[in-house]
């Protein structure tokens, strides 16, 4: 069946059948010319972004309509956070 690879373990007898599905699959390596594209580019201190080898992108904070909600964004990286807290008062030993 296409996608699907048998593994065994000889010294235990013991087969059993694997489904790889593509979107599990690693994606192919670079090519040579791409990986000497890349090298030489980061020699120049060059990014395809205009942005010098060590400057970070400007995060963007978008607080949410709740109270407690934060969405994080950096270029394509998106997070989300809710945090939660509650003050709690201790009574001291009498």
């Amino acid at each position: 069946m296409a996608g699907e690879e048998v593994v065994s373990d000889q010294a235990n007898h013991f087969q059993s059948s694997i489904t790889i599905q593509p979107s599990e699959m690693r994606p192919p390596s670079p090519s040579i010319p791409e990986k000497e594209f890349v090298v030489e580019a980061l020699k120049q201190g060059l990014r395809l972004d205009g942005r010098a080898a060590l400057e970070m992108r400007q995060p963007t904070l978008t607080f949410g309509p709740d109270l407690g909600w934060v969405d994080c964004s950096l270029g394509k990286t998106r997070h989300g956070f809710f945090i939660l807290s509650r003050v709690l008062l201790f009574l001291r030993d009498v």
